[in-house]
């Protein structure tokens, strides 16, 4: 994405720390393959002025990173929720190793929006892969979740500064954020279940998940729920 960054780009990334990657014109050339993911919206240099001097009529194209655990397929309902609400066309970025992502930013093919660590932020940002994003651009376009952050926390936007200058947008915790469960429809169908509405209900599907081979591969392997780990 270029250095023009859209007051959509600000909006799409209030739900997680999304980094915004940059690909100024110029790229560090085989450095980036030693730097490590950061999240946050991409627009370098981007100012107010130059937000508010983008056509909102346009709808722009957004490679988006948001980590390692990507949609196998396009056309989500995630996916095409944030393209609806946006208006903007999202190309999801599948890479399922740091290494894989480094080497990719390396050969220019930056993301314009990646999830990644905070331990990754200032190599990174030395490495000119990252634009700031203005705090003042969050608080215009972003307000509700500006104010649920720095209630949250009020020392949320500084962890997200290298020399002073933002980079990242600080994810919120579960509890003001909730995480919502996922089930697999394709599943739910192969095993004959609705919708669970019930606990009972969810039960009941939990152990035909486990024993009635929802992903049709002939083999008694499947979990009925799974988490990440560490």
């Amino acid at each position: 994405m270029n250095k023009t960054m859209t007051t959509l780009t600000g909006v799409t990334l209030v739900s997680a720390l999304l980094l915004g990657a940059c690909s100024s014109g110029k790229t560090k050339g085989n450095t980036a393959a030693t730097q490590s993911p950061s999240a946050s919206p991409s627009a370098s240099a981007a100012s107010p002025a130059a937000t508010a001097a983008a056509d909102d009529s346009k709808v722009y194209g957004v490679k988006w990173f948001g980590g390692y655990n990507y949609p196998f397929t396009d056309g989500t309902y995630g996916q095409k929720f944030m393209e609806d609400t946006f208006k903007i066309n999202v190309t999801p970025v599948r890479v399922d190793t740091k290494e894989k992502l480094n080497l990719l930013i390396s050969t220019g093919d930056v993301p314009d929006l990646m999830q990644l660590e905070t331990s990754d932020l200032v190599s990174f940002v030395k490495n000119d892969v990252l634009a700031e994003i203005p705090l003042d651009l969050i608080k215009q376009h972003a307000p509700q979740y500006y104010d649920i952050v720095t209630k949250q926390d009020p020392n949320a936007f500084t962890n997200a500064k290298v020399n002073g200058k933002l980079y990242a947008l600080p994810r919120t915790d579960s509890s003001t954020s909730p995480y919502p469960v996922a089930i697999r429809a394709d599943w739910l169908t192969n095993v004959g279940a609705d919708i669970p509405t019930t606990l009972q209900q969810l039960e009941d599907v939990f152990v035909k998940f486990r024993n009635n081979d929802p992903d049709k591969n002939g083999k008694n392997d499947t979990y009925a729920l799974t988490m990440a780990s560490d």
